[in-house]
């Protein structure tokens, strides 16, 4: 893979990549910290940043009305209610506990 980042010189560093390194470094100036070093990093950086963009999914989430918030909550899938404690899966079964007793008439 090709390098993005391959400063031969510290005046080749961008404002902006200089208040990056700055700010996760204990240095107060960017010549405090080895070129290579700032290569390295922004590097794996980069590198880092573009494989979890093909991994990260927008969580799921499951509604109910909430009896303690009186509103519609979503919540996480998984995840219990934070406010009443209803799961997922209580709502189901009361939904279906519901749609057998109508189905009797």
């Amino acid at each position: 893979m090709k390098k993005k980042y391959n400063f031969k010189s510290y005046d080749e560093i961008d404002d902006i990549n200089k208040d990056y390194i700055l700010s996760v470094s204990n240095c107060k100036n960017i010549v405090d910290i080895p070129l290579e070093g700032i290569n390295d990093f922004l590097n794996h950086q980069e590198e880092w940043w573009r494989e979890q963009q093909g991994k990260e999914k927008l969580p799921e989430f499951w509604e109910h009305y909430c009896t303690k918030e009186e509103t519609i909550m979503g919540m996480e899938r998984g995840s219990a209610c934070n406010w009443c404690g209803l799961t997922e899966e209580e709502l189901f079964d009361s939904l279906e506990d519901s749609n057998n007793a109508n189905s009797i008439f």
